[in-house]
Formats: structure tokens, sequence, C-alpha cells
């Protein structure tokens, strides 16, 4: 008997392996990174906003002539990315 109730067990392993592979092919590369459609845009707005942060912090380290300037452009990017998360999140 246990026999016969395993056997629809692995069925719906099957099946759930096959919506999954099936989702996958849905979401491409990109979308196996970011995730759904409904939370892309603000794992990639995060994504760009850590890079941004990034940059920040290798350029205190950088020519101090440039320092300001670049830093003054980089954060504007990176303060646009926030008020893009802050919208995103307040829908």
């Amino acid at each position: 008997m246990s026999s016969n109730s395993s056997k629809p067990h692995n069925i719906n392993n099957r099946d759930a392996e096959i919506q999954l592979q099936q989702e996958a092919q849905k979401l491409g590369i990109i979308g196996s990174l970011f995730g759904a459609r409904e939370n892309a845009a603000l794992y990639l707005a995060g994504l760009i906003h850590l890079i941004v942060l990034i940059m920040l912090g290798t350029l205190m380290f950088i020519d101090e002539t440039l320092r300001s300037d670049i830093t003054t452009a980089i954060a504007g990017i990176g303060l646009t990315s926030l008020g893009f998360i802050g919208g995103l999140l307040s829908k």
C-alpha cells in the first residue's frame, strides 16, 4: 500500500519541477537574478544604489582634485535611485 501512495507524490514532484522550469524560462536570465516582475524594478534600483555606494567609497581614495565633481555626479545618481525606490515602495 505504501508503494501506491508514493506514486502520486512522485507525479506531483515531477509536475512541480516542470512548472518551476517553465517559470524560470518565462523570467529569463534577468528575471532569475531580480525575481518576478513586481520586484524586479526595486531590486534593480537597489543594485544601482549599491554600485553607486561602492563607487563613492572608492572615489574617496582617488585624486582629490576630481573628488568633489565626481562625488556630486555620482551622489545625484544615488539619490535618484533612492527616490525611485521610495516611489516603488509607496505604491
